[in-house]
């Protein structure tokens, strides 16, 4: 069962933009997390078999789920 769970997370910075991937269950199951440093949009996707979803997250649909919320903006120098 512990060979289905994700062993690292994997991390690609490009300019201003990043990209998180974990990838699970030999491969079954991948999901990504996407950061436009352009626009302030996180997308985030889940890939099961052959089989892909996605949805674009904005700074107002995260102040939606959490009135506290700040910004996701983040800094680069």
């Amino acid at each position: 069962m512990l060979e289905l769970l994700p062993k690292t997370m994997e991390t690609t910075f490009v300019e201003n933009n990043y990209r998180s991937d974990i990838i699970a269950g030999m491969g079954i199951f991948k999901t990504s997390i996407i950061f436009n440093h352009e626009n302030d949009k996180i997308v985030h996707s889940i890939k099961m078999l052959k089989t892909k979803y996605a949805s674009e997250l904005t700074d107002a649909d995260f102040a939606s789920f959490n009135p506290k919320f700040n910004s996701t903006g983040s800094k680069f120098n």
